[in-house]
């Protein structure tokens, strides 16, 4: 069976777009970004999004976020020395999980390089069962939504 290949996406189809710089560590033996960083970059997307919102604090909050499922599809090569602007947007908020999409551009390049996403589940930090999202997180992340974007 042939896996389709998703449309390259726009940066105009992003709510957030934060700009990073990337790492040496980030090249691999063939003189590109290795594709598990590519997760690096869209995780600290997510964080960064939620912390500067000061909605999440990685040390204290006691709902956390933990990746259930993670895809990725990879267009252009991505290589450090250079600048990259990783799009964020919220694809579905449920009860207690919410996906992401995310978007890869490289220096001020309108098509992405790379796109993906990933599903956190909330879970109490201590338990680990899953919990409602909370009110404020859930506010921010209504204004990270797509145009389509599931809620329920």
């Amino acid at each position: 069976m042939k896996a389709l290949r998703p449309e390259r996406q726009r940066r105009s189809e992003y709510k957030r777009i934060m700009a990073m710089t990337t790492r040496l560590r980030d090249n691999d033996a063939y003189g590109h970004m290795n594709n598990a960083v590519y997760g690096e970059y869209f995780d600290t997307a997510v964080n960064q999004t939620l912390i500067e919102a000061r909605v999440l604090d990685l040390v204290a909050s006691p709902a956390i976020g933990l990746v259930v499922q993670s895809f990725a599809h990879f267009f252009e090569a991505v290589t450090c020395p250079g600048r990259v602007d990783v799009g964020v947007r919220v694809a579905y908020i449920g009860r207690s999980s919410v996906s992401y999409e995310f978007a890869m551009f490289r220096d001020s390049e309108e098509l992405a390089a790379a796109q993906g996403g990933f599903t956190h589940v909330y879970v109490n930090r201590e338990t680990r069962r899953p919990v409602e999202l909370p009110g404020p997180m859930r506010d921010v992340l209504t204004e990270l939504a797509a145009p389509a974007t599931i809620r329920v």
